[in-house]
């Protein structure tokens, strides 16, 4: 779209002066200060003066005679104030301050007019205008928002202005008023105001319709309407006389620049932002762009301010062009500007652009920073669009680090800014976005809607690029419901309405997508073809999201097409490039992220090496990268010097009384959400306030080294699980055996029916032979192990290996009957020798807790009849506390007693086992709220304050404890997708000291688990190790016919610190 513009380019500058004398009648332009004062001399009439800002972005005060008369300058583009000056005003002076916190100048237009002669209804109207103004004003310092008191009192001034015939004041009124109907939401109300303003000005005061024309076309595009929007900057630009201030040219042009990268026509959009530019008298050299040399051009121009915001416009564009160099180079010029020239407000948004560029180039930390200082400026502001923006790019964020229920907050966050009919683009850009997280969280109903939904609004107002994600959004949902012919009728929708985009990330994203889609076809020579194209175009681009995607599938190709040379060159170089964005935070959670990326990329990575005939690789790899992950983290959680900042403590507690609020039984389904949020947010600035410490510097670990700890009856066996496949190594003392594995999903299915057949909800046995097969296979090699170290990984965690067919002995027989097995989680758990707890060793017994008010111990009727869930009473716990009596010198916690604040009031340090038998709860979205559960009454028939005691509780309490037994239900459970494949209970007390965790898979019937835990305490008492008795626990279980069935005993697992 070719634009003919008459530039004037040379406007000679407003004069500074301290003293400035205005008199009747005169029109000046000045650029005054905080010292600048306005002489009007003395008159015994009254006089009107006329404040017109020429600023864009400049907030102020304005007295007269040293008493505040507005709150601040500024509230739309040029806003015009008309003060009334009485009568007898001894030589009135008024002076118009930029604030502290904004510039150091700020550029009026001052016209004195007289008053005399004046009707009634215009004094009115002019009452009512100056209280309406002053009331909108004042919202942005902070006071209430009066905007609708506001628009009563200009609809007030419009009356009385239009019965005086007053036509210049009439369309100041209708002018004003849809500037404040604009900011209420109302847009349409908006236009029509503007319109009639700019209907009104149009014959004697066609100055002022033309400066109208630009919020008129900003409140077209806030509603969506870009063309009505162009149309309105294009008349400004095809009108511009010398009367009419630069300043509002220059506007229209970077304002149509706007519309133009809006439309996708990105290059035209460059080149009006440059012409803007121009018009300010900045000439910037495109052959030697650097930050200095930017601004110093600005700072030879005419207007600093206005050409501040031109250029981040500009640096979006570079950015979409696929030239982020540039544009962070001139980002970084527009944020020293912005914080020189203007408020808080401009450099935000500065810093909420430069942020979104940081992301796509990996460096998260600088990312985060500048995103989480822009937020609450605009939030501060009441500037909901910039606000919605800073959210949605704040999902963004935690989305690439997969913290995917933190992504959905914020997204949900911006869409309540964001409503389809005001903020179009903003509305489906954040619905795109959050039909995303519920793909990736399995939410496929929740994340087809939305994505139909997007659909229907991309066709509504014909936005090519939001019907391409849409259709990319299907595709993938259908993708992994293993639905490919569905999935690949989006295909080429998406393809067809990203092409000749100008936005190169979004087309390469969706080639991306279709490689993805040619590779389940088996077409991987296409694929590789699209990947290699891709990838060369993403480097220059800057994603780290999109390139590491694009070499990861190229690699699987490669492998898939078994050219394994080409696929270990592709994946070293995406592995060096994940090292590089590794090592550049210090910050933990997001080096804790990018090792999770890590993990997938290194699991492919050994899938080729062994391939390669390079098994031995593969593992010392896999279990170095391991290693180097726990060494970090066993080194963070040392470091105990920010638990005890005061903001720590403040975030802990409030988590704390967050948590506590969830046990409310009458908290709506809204309420709850909100405090889970709550809690989430909480957690996630404390998980960002750790400095990532490196791992302890020691050498990488050789498989000589791990074989000559083993003896000759113990198998070292690791599961390593990836996307595309996986493996298992099997290590004795003498043997190295590699076994390859399906890929993670078919695992998490098999897994799942196995568990049916395994738990008694299925009779069949078909799925835990066919899934021993595809797990053990290789036992059948090592004949005389009786000891298996196993190192699992997720989704394996889910199983226990114990209860799987044993291949020795043609399946007739759970491994378990003949070989122990035994979780670790580093191999350097496998030199550790068998550990025996003495017989005067103290025990903590904590048992069966009162939950039902029908709970017969309790002699008065509870106040509340639903303090917890209805969980059932455990009286077979009662037995484990004899069982453990006998042995141990034990203190027991039961009943009543059991409760909460009781239990963590003790000091475990003296206790060397902790026995834990109650219920337990598993949070699926915050693992840290996952809990044991104690004594909901206390004996009076109160409620508990809590009953809950949470993994963030139980990681609080330090302890030397050699044993930790949680008899309840489901506390093995962890976090599916744990870069280690473990979290939930398990791993808080393994974090609090504990030597050795024992806990349970699924639903443990309550007079099973008492008898599996008599058994395990009479070995213990007999002084067998606490990894012997455990499995001689499980072979008597097995003897007993009444309990042989593994739904009994093959739930329980123990795991060694």
């Amino acid at each position: 779209m070719p634009y003919i513009i008459i530039f004037l380019l040379f406007v000679s500058l407003p004069s500074f002066s301290k003293d400035i004398f205005l008199g009747e009648g005169e029109t000046k332009i000045y650029s005054v200060t905080q010292d600048s004062v306005i002489h009007i001399g003395e008159q015994d009439y009254d006089r009107l003066i006329v404040v017109e800002n020429q600023d864009l972005d400049t907030f102020g005060s304005i007295t007269l005679n040293d008493k505040d008369i507005h709150s601040a300058s500024w509230m739309g583009p040029y806003g015009n104030y008309l003060i009334l000056i009485p009568g007898n005003a001894t030589d009135a002076h008024i002076q118009v301050k930029p604030l502290e916190s904004s510039a150091v100048s700020t550029t009026v237009k001052l016209s004195l007019l007289s008053l005399q002669g004046k009707s009634a209804n215009f004094m009115k109207g002019l009452e009512n205008y100056t209280v309406a103004n002053d009331l909108r004003i004042k919202k942005y310092l902070g006071h209430a928002n009066r905007t609708a008191k506001a628009i009563a009192h200009f609809l007030a001034a419009e009356q009385y202005f239009e019965q005086d015939r007053a036509t210049f004041y009439l369309g100041l009124a209708l002018y004003e008023k849809g500037i404040a109907l604009k900011e209420t939401g109302a847009r349409q109300e908006a236009v029509d105001a503007l319109k009639k303003s700019i209907e009104i000005w149009s014959e004697h005061h066609p100055i002022q319709a033309l400066r109208a024309l630009n919020p008129l076309g900003l409140t077209y595009w806030h509603m969506g309407q870009l063309e009505e929007a162009l149309s309105q900057f294009e008349k400004i630009m095809n009108t511009y006389t010398d009367e009419l201030n630069s300043l509002v040219l220059a506007q229209a042009v970077n304002n149509a620049g706007l519309i133009n990268w809006e439309l996708g026509e990105l290059t035209e959009a460059k080149k009006l932002f440059y012409q803007s530019l121009e018009i300010n008298g900045v000439r910037l050299n495109t052959a030697f762009l650097t930050t200095h040399n930017i601004i110093t051009a600005i700072n030879q121009g005419d207007d600093h301010k206005n050409t501040a915001a031109t250029l981040n416009n500009l640096a979006l564009i570079y950015d979409g062009l696929g030239d982020p160099e540039t544009a962070e180079i001139i980002w970084l010029a527009y944020i020293q500007l912005s914080e020189n020239l203007s408020g808080r407000l401009t450099p935000a948004k500065a810093k909420n652009n430069l942020a979104m560029h940081y992301l796509k180039k990996g460096d998260y930390e600088h990312a985060q920073e500048l995103l989480e200082s822009a937020c609450p400026i605009f939030e501060q502001n009441g500037n909901n669009r910039w606000l919605s923006l800073c959210r949605h790019n704040l999902g963004i964020f935690y989305d690439n680090l997969g913290m995917l229920k933190l992504a959905e907050i914020y997204f949900k966050k911006a869409l309540t800014l964001r409503d389809p009919k005001n903020h179009p683009v903003g509305h489906m850009a954040s619905l795109h976005k959050l039909a995303t997280i519920y793909g990736k969280q399995n939410k496929h109903t929740m994340a087809l809607r939305l994505s139909q939904e997007l659909l229907a609004l991309a066709e509504t107002h014909d936005h090519a690029r939001f019907k391409a994600l849409s259709h990319l959004n299907q595709y993938s949902l259908y993708r992994q419901q293993d639905n490919l012919q569905k999935a690949g009728s989006h295909i080429e929708p998406a393809v067809r309405y990203s092409q000749n985009s100008p936005h190169k990330r979004l087309a390469a994203s969706i080639q991306i997508t279709r490689a993805e889609w040619l590779m389940d076809n088996r077409d991987y020579v296409q694929a590789i073809e699209i990947l290699n194209r891709e990838i060369k175009s993403l480097k220059k681009i800057w994603h780290t999201g999109l390139l590491s995607r694009a070499n990861n599938l190229l690699a699987q190709a490669y492998y898939l097409t078994q050219d394994f040379t080409e696929a270990e060159r592709v994946i070293n170089e995406e592995i060096t490039n994940l090292r590089f964005y590794l090592g550049s935070s210090e910050d933990a959670k997001i080096n804790d992220s990018v090792q999770k990326m890590l993990k997938e990329t290194r699991s492919l990575n050994a899938l080729i090496l062994h391939k390669l005939g390079k098994s031995q690789q593969a593992f010392l790899e896999t279990m170095h990268q391991r290693s180097q992950f726990q060494s970090a983290t066993r080194r963070r959680q040392e470091d105990t010097s920010s638990l005890h900042s005061e903001q720590m403590t403040a975030w802990l507690q409030a988590i704390q009384n967050k948590s506590e609020a969830l046990e409310n039984r009458q908290l709506s389904s809204a309420d709850k959400e909100r405090i889970e949020n709550d809690i989430i947010e909480l957690k996630a600035r404390i998980d960002f306030s750790y400095q990532h410490m490196p791992p302890a510097d020691k050498p990488p670990i050789q498989l000589h080294d791990i074989q000559k700890q083993l003896s000759d009856d113990v198998l070292l066996l690791v599961y390593a699980v990836g996307d595309v496949g996986g493996l298992s190594w099997w290590i004795s003392h003498d043997q190295f055996v590699t076994h390859q594995l399906p890929p993670k999903q078919q695992l998490k299915e098999r897994i799942a029916l196995s568990r049916l057949e395994l738990t008694g909800q299925s009779r069949e046995h078909r799925h835990t032979a066919q899934l021993a097969a595809t797990l053990t296979g290789p036992l059948s090699g090592f004949k005389a192990v009786k000891t298996i170290q196993l190192i699992t990984d997720e989704p394996l965690n889910l199983l226990p290996l114990g209860a799987l067919p044993d291949a020795r002995y043609k399946q007739t027989q759970p491994i378990v009957t003949s070989t122990a097995v035994q979780r670790i989680n580093t191999p350097d758990a496998v030199t550790r020798s068998p550990h025996r707890i003495p017989k005067q060793a103290r025990a903590l017994v904590v048992t069966d807790p009162v939950y039902t008010p029908q709970d017969k111990r309790l002699t008065h009727p509870p106040g509340e009849t639903e303090a917890i869930n209805a969980y059932p009473r455990l009286i077979h716990t009662q037995h484990e506390t004899e069982f453990i009596a006998r042995q141990f010198n034990a203190t027991t916690l039961s009943g009543f007693a059991a409760n909460k604040r009781h239990f963590l009031s003790l000091d475990l340090q003296p206790f060397r086992v902790l026995h834990m038998a109650s219920h337990a709860f598993f949070h699926p979205d915050i693992p840290g709220l996952s809990s044991l559960v104690l004594s909901a009454y206390t004996p009076q028939g109160q409620t508990q304050s809590s009953a809950y005691v949470r993994v963030m509780d139980i990681a609080a309490l330090p302890n030397n404890l050699d044993l930790t037994v949680l008899s309840g239900c489901e506390t093995g459970l962890g976090q599916a997708d744990d870069a280690l494949g473990l979290s939930g209970l398990t791993e808080s007390f393994l974090e609090a000291g504990s030597k050795h965790v024992v806990a349970s898979l699924w639903q443990v019937d309550d007079q099973a688990s008492s008898r599996f835990m008599a058994y395990f305490y009479q070995f213990l008492g007999d002084q067998q190790a606490v990894d012997q008795a455990f499995w001689s626990a499980q072979k008597a279980m097995l003897k007993n016919p009444r309990t042989r069935h593994p739904k009994y005993w093959a739930g329980w697992f123990l795991i060694k610190q």
